[in-house]
């Protein structure tokens, strides 16, 4: 049973080994580099749809609210000054029936939300959008109470942003 082994017949040498599993892992190294790129590059595109989708989701709720309100109203009084940041990051609109919505920017967050103010009661603290670093109220007129057009600049923390302007729907002086 001593049979000679020929040459065909023998296995690898290590050093043959070692450099194949070498090989092996500089390829699968390289290969997992260009999955992980392109699953960081994913979540980034991810991350920007979703605040683009929430900043136009702020304007668009903003844009229908005040096209169906009667007028802006001066917000002075309704919100305690602690809650939002400043007055250009505050909107206070009459809706038919004298129920006034309010939007704002929460003060230390990037929460923006809307309310409602009705029976001097302040109710439904609804969070409109998350993420925002930026809510800026324009108006046509002398004041805000004076104007017949809103202009709404929304933006997000991660630089996204979208001005927009909306008529109000009755236009009353």
């Amino acid at each position: 049973m001593n049979r000679k082994i020929t040459a065909d017949e023998m296995g690898f040498t290590l050093l043959e080994v070692v450099i194949t599993v070498s090989l092996l892992v500089v390829i699968l190294s390289a290969g997992y580099s260009v999955f992980l790129g392109g699953l960081h590059a994913w979540w980034k595109s991810e991350e920007k749809v979703d605040a683009q989708q929430r900043v136009r989701y702020a304007v668009q709720r903003m844009v229908k609210e005040v096209q169906e309100a009667e007028r802006v109203v001066a917000g002075e009084g309704y919100l305690y000054p602690h809650w939002y940041r400043t007055g250009e990051e505050c909107l206070f609109l009459e809706k038919p029936g004298g129920e006034i919505v309010v939007f704002y920017l929460l003060k230390n967050s990037e929460l923006l939300r809307r309310s409602v103010l009705a029976g001097g009661r302040l109710e439904g603290n609804n969070e409109l959008a998350y993420g925002i670093s930026k809510v800026e109220f324009q108006y046509n007129g002398d004041s805000p109470e004076n104007s017949s057009v809103i202009g709404i600049l929304v933006k997000s923390a991660e630089g996204y942003e979208l001005f927009t302007k909306a008529h109000l729907r009755l236009f009353r002086r």
